[in-house]
């Protein structure tokens, strides 16, 4: 008798995963068999909240379970993990150890987030296990769906890759361009660039991003388009030393942004860079409630600023006396540089978001857990 952890999310019931269960226990009367659903987002990521996404991968788990009873497949547990696969597989194995071998079912190649991350291998180096990569094919109803143009979440293509049709259809595509499907908007993921993808001769700017360490995923996306990349990274360096705003500060007001947009990857990424400068995780927690807060205390100058980034970064107009309260602080070159700094944390977490960025290993938290 042997234990298998079957991996899956969106093709928890497809035919591939089914047959091959049947397979197994065809060979294993008595196999066992775990399931874990990663709580990845999917479809619509950046409208999209915690608990829907874990309501999904709940129904996916539900859905894993019956098909491998279906199988004959004698289910011994079932649970929801991480967000990433790779930590959803090494809990499970963590808290459950036994299993002989892991099984994981993903989409094909270019169109599986999991894949893109090199699942596979990752996992056969972390696990020493056997892994069994299953690939299961989208569903033709999946494909003809088309994106409603202002359908709203719930009334779009239903969650988890069931393939509904939305209720609005899209105008005509520019250019005579085939409409992009539900599915395909769900997993609008682009590769990541790597050094050798560029030319030779544009390859010093990879250099210069790195300096010695890896290139983080964002730039890695934004390579698809590296003329974007280059003036990005220039702003980028602008907002960071021209901005006239000392770099704790910068980066109160870049947290405060992202957690306004709930935007992981910025949070993520600059919970790092905050510590590093000596920001407390006192006072990085505190950014959620820093108006009424007891767990520190902002001073005038901080709370005008947080302030501001509120006003600014919901289109709002600045309370009275925020502006005056600035200018006791601040020179306007540096009203101006906090502005471009909102605006431009603002744009990062929306493309991160968008083309589903994931943060650079587990996500911090944003409680910092």
């Amino acid at each position: 008798m042997a234990r298998y952890l079957v991996v899956a999310h969106q093709t928890a019931g497809s035919p591939e995963l089914r047959e091959h269960i049947e397979d197994v226990v065809r060979g294993d009367s008595d196999a066992k068999f775990g399931l874990v659903v990663p709580a990845t987002p999917v479809s619509h990521l950046f409208t999209w909240s915690e608990e829907e996404t874990m309501a999904v991968a709940r129904r996916n788990m539900e859905r894993a379970a019956a098909l491998v009873r279906e199988a004959g497949g004698d289910v011994v547990r079932s649970v929801v993990g991480s967000r990433f696969p790779l930590d959803a597989i090494t809990d499970e194995l963590r808290e459950n150890p036994g299993y002989d071998e892991v099984i994981v079912c993903t989409f094909p190649p270019g169109v599986s987030r999991w894949l893109k991350r090199d699942l596979i291998t990752q996992a056969q180096k972390r696990t020493r296990l056997p892994v069994t990569h299953i690939t299961a094919r989208p569903a033709p109803q999946e494909e003809a769906a088309p994106v409603a143009a202002h359908a709203r979440p719930a009334e779009a293509a239903a969650p988890g890759g069931d393939g509904a049709t939305a209720t609005e259809t899209p105008p005509p595509p520019p250019h005579g361009r085939e409409a992009v499907t539900e599915r395909e908007f769900g997993h609008l993921d682009l590769p990541y660039i790597d050094r050798e993808d560029l030319p030779e001769g544009e390859r010093d700017l990879w250099d210069r991003l790195v300096e010695g360490r890896d290139v983080p995923s964002l730039f890695r996306v934004m390579g698809n388009n590296r003329s974007l990349l280059q003036g990005y990274v220039e702003m980028l360096n602008a907002t960071w030393n021209e901005s006239g705003l000392d770099d704790q500060t910068r980066e109160l007001v870049i947290l405060r942004v992202a957690l306004l947009q709930r935007a992981e990857y910025v949070w993520h990424e600059h919970v790092q860079i905050g510590r590093e400068l000596g920001l407390s995780d006192d006072i990085i927690r505190s950014l959620e409630h820093w108006q009424s807060t007891e767990l520190v205390r902002f001073d005038e100058r901080q709370r005008a600023v947080l302030a501001y980034v509120d006003a600014v970064a919901r289109d709002r107009e600045p309370p009275n006396g925020i502006q005056d309260t600035l200018r006791r602080y601040y020179g306007m070159d540096a009203i101006v540089g906090l502005t471009l700094v909102i605006g431009f944390y603002r744009m990062t977490g929306g493309f991160a978001k968008a083309l589903h960025v994931e943060p650079e290993g587990r996500f911090v938290g944003w409680q910092l857990y």
